[in-house]
């Protein structure tokens, strides 16, 4: 045997003895979970928003989501919130998310901070009161939450703060979350540097996402025939279906 072979042989033992040990502590995450425990039910949840270990099922997330959060477990009330507002595994719902992300929020949670900010910046599910979103911001940049060092410097730079733009003080939020390796943070900053414009929408995890594709060219239209005498009529072939498949039911 060769030694690239050998480890080949070494490396699918290894895998192979991965399977049943993360099938065991996924077991073991569910029984705690349903015994409970608040982080696992967290845990599991996000397991199922993201499909780690186990088919992605935003339902499920949801109800494990809710389970933690009820016993006030911020992190978990933050999750449930996003779902909320995006409407995934429940129906939208920005109060509910308001609601969520309140409770996380009071319990000094930088990230619930963040996103209620975010809907009072919008004026969604809430009156919009951009002073409001500002102390928000303020409290989870001073915790150190990058996210919420952006969302603030964005509202300096659109001049959203004292009624100005203040690039000054934008900058210096922007390096401190780029100083924390948050990708947004240093794009932001060098874009704030090249003098170009802020932009308008204030969520930052939107304005940095992929461009969506561009949809596939036109088939050029077919060149007619020269003229000749016309063949015996054929059955006309049937045109290709561009639907999309229905959506499967999401399991039980």
């Amino acid at each position: 045997m060769t030694t690239s072979c050998r480890l080949a042989y070494a490396l699918l033992l290894v895998l192979l003895a991965a399977v049943p040990a993360a099938a065991a502590g996924l077991d073991q995450l569910t029984r705690a979970a349903e015994a409970g425990d608040a982080e696992a039910q967290r845990a599991l949840g996000a397991k199922y928003e993201l499909g780690e270990g186990l088919a992605a099922d935003p339902v499920k997330a949801a109800y494990w989501y809710e389970k933690a959060a009820v016993q006030g477990h911020a992190r978990a009330q933050t999750n449930l919130g996003i779902l909320y507002e995006e409407g995934l595994g429940v129906p939208q719902s920005f109060e509910l998310a308001r609601s969520w992300y309140e409770k996380a929020a009071a319990q000094g949670y930088a990230r619930g901070q963040t996103h209620l900010g975010l809907l009072y910046e919008q004026g969604l599910g809430v009156a919009r009161d951009v002073d409001q979103a500002r102390q928000l911001y303020e409290q989870a940049a001073k915790e150190g939450y990058s996210k919420g060092r952006v969302q603030l410097g964005l509202l300096y730079e659109r001049g959203l703060v004292a009624g100005r733009p203040q690039p000054e003080e934008a900058a210096r939020w922007y390096r401190l979350a780029a100083s924390q390796g948050y990708p947004p943070a240093r794009l932001r900053l060098a874009a704030l540097e090249r003098g170009e414009p802020p932009p308008t929408d204030p969520r930052v995890d939107r304005q940095f996402a992929s461009p969506p594709a561009p949809p596939p060219a036109a088939l050029p239209a077919p060149t007619p025939p020269a003229e000749a005498t016309p063949p015996a009529a054929a059955a006309p072939a049937a045109p290709l279906s561009r639907a999309r498949g229905a959506a499967a039911a999401p399991p039980p």
